[in-house]
């Protein structure tokens, strides 16, 4: 892909890992994000189902006083080939 590839997939790294860090601090606002995810055992895209950006479909747990949390950030990962990020911005 050659340099400018290169540089562009650490830029796109470095973004993600900025973005995931940024919603672990608010999931841990809301309540204790646990470090373990729920996941399917085969991906559903793999079956024929709605692929997700960048295929990621895991399922956070954020445990509160009153209750716990099911959710993905999934939505709203990048695609992968996408220079601009935010995937379905949900």
């Amino acid at each position: 892909m050659g340099i400018l590839g290169n540089l562009f997939d650490n830029n796109r790294e470095k973004r993600l890992k900025k973005r995931y860090e940024l919603r672990d601090r608010y999931w841990n606002v809301i309540g204790e994000l646990s470090s373990d995810v729920l996941v399917h055992v085969i991906n559903p895209a793999f079956m024929g189902m709605p692929e997700w950006p960048d295929l990621r479909q895991a399922y956070n747990i954020i445990r509160t006083n009153d209750t716990i949390i099911l959710a993905t950030n999934g939505l709203s990962d990048d695609y992968k080939n996408d220079s601009n990020g935010n995937g379905l911005g949900i």
